[in-house]
């Protein structure tokens, strides 16, 4: 019996180390990221962070979204009421230069003569009855092709809704043409005759003159797309002549707000991409 005590007592520490081997395992199991599920678990806070940031993140650049949108239409209900304007081009200027910006309110256009037919600069030729192109000495200083194919180019420096043109001195048979474009190389034309104008814009009307005392009104408001540029001309034909003394027309400039707005979402879209780099 005696003996039999003494063996138990020395199988006791094997057994206590068993148990307390497995212990071990057990806490370490718990305790320490060796598993899949202990991996997921330490790792989900950092997750559900991220997640909630990115939602947040994506709130706020809605919101801001949709703030420029409420702003931009009040705005473009704002400057295209603040913008309908009608341009007097007429002066005692005489010769004022090839180009001339003229201004009605808040509103302005930029008056740009164009010779197709260059080596002879044109410049724009003011009287009270409008503006005209001259390219020599011995002309009439008007909207004519003796000699070289003129053009005025009226830029509005933002697309515009044209309301109407008033020409004057056009006489009976006088041929008129008028036409529209956003390309802004009409104004640098020098060469290739009225072609090199057609080329690049739309006919927005064709009319006659309206006998001796000349003064034509050309209704534009059922053009139904807006132009930043106006181009009066006149095709072949010798002696055919006008001036432009009224332009009407109603500009819609882009929101002051807009190229601002878009360079801050651009920085908040690279934040984002940088976070989650």
């Amino acid at each position: 019996m005696a003996s039999a005590g003494r063996a138990a007592k020395r199988r006791a520490p094997a057994t206590t180390q068993r148990l307390h081997s497995g212990k071990k395992q057990l806490l370490g199991r718990g305790q320490g990221a060796e598993t899949p599920l202990t991996g997921y678990l330490c790792t989900l806070p950092s997750l559900l962070t991220e997640t909630m940031f990115n939602l947040i993140f994506r709130g706020i650049i809605f919101m801001k979204l949709l703030k420029f949108l409420s702003v931009a239409a009040a705005s473009a209900a704002m400057f295209g009421a603040a913008n309908a304007a009608t341009f007097y081009l007429g002066g005692g200027g005489g010769d004022i230069g090839k180009d001339e910006v003229f201004t009605s309110g808040p509103a302005w256009l930029e008056a740009t003569a164009i010779n197709t037919e260059e080596p002879v600069a044109p410049v724009l030729h003011q009287t009270a009855l409008g503006l005209g192109v001259k390219t020599g000495d011995h002309e009439l200083a008007q909207l004519d092709n003796v000699g070289d194919d003129e053009a005025i180019a009226l830029d509005f420096g933002s697309a515009a809704w044209l309301d109407s043109i008033t020409l004057s001195v056009a006489g009976f048979y006088d041929d008129i043409r008028i036409y529209g474009t956003n390309d802004a190389a009409v104004t640098a034309i020098t060469s290739g005759g009225l072609s090199s104008i057609t080329s690049i814009s739309t006919l927005l009307a064709s009319a006659t003159g309206n006998g001796i005392e000349g003064f034509k009104t050309i209704d534009l408001s059922g053009i139904t797309e807006a132009y930043r540029f106006l181009v009066a001309t006149i095709p072949g034909g010798s002696g055919d002549g006008f001036r432009v003394k009224y332009v009407s027309a109603e500009v819609v400039p882009l929101p002051a707000a807009l190229p601002l707005l878009l360079s801050g979402l651009a920085g908040l879209g690279f934040a984002s991409r940088r976070r989650k780099a």
